[in-house]
């Protein structure tokens, strides 16, 4: 029985965290406000045509496109179209962040 309760508790610690992850990008959209580029996983092969109009795209897969012109509200669409995963994408890596 303990067993089992470990067990369980490290499943949901687990899940906890994978869900914390993925609600990161949506906030980070929510508050960064301006449109940005943005790295899409997507569950299955969808068809470009189906993206917003707003959208431009930088690189495509058949499940993994790098976006331009994301923000909060076309993340939503996204993951309305069958989008698993938005996430930022930073074009020049976490240096582009220091002051020169």
């Amino acid at each position: 029985m303990r067993r089992l309760a470990g067990i369980s508790r490290t499943a949901t610690t687990a899940v906890a965290i994978a869900l914390a992850a993925m609600a990161l990008p949506a906030v980070i959209f929510a508050v960064a406000g301006t449109q940005q580029s943005a790295i899409v996983v997507f569950a299955k092969t969808i068809d470009p045509d189906g993206l917003p109009r707003s959208v431009s795209i930088l690189s495509w897969n058949e499940h993994v496109a790098r976006l331009d012109g994301i923000d909060a509200k076309t993340a939503r669409a996204l993951y309305a179209e069958g989008a698993v995963l938005v996430m930022p994408f930073r074009k020049s890596g976490c240096m582009s962040f220091r002051k020169t």
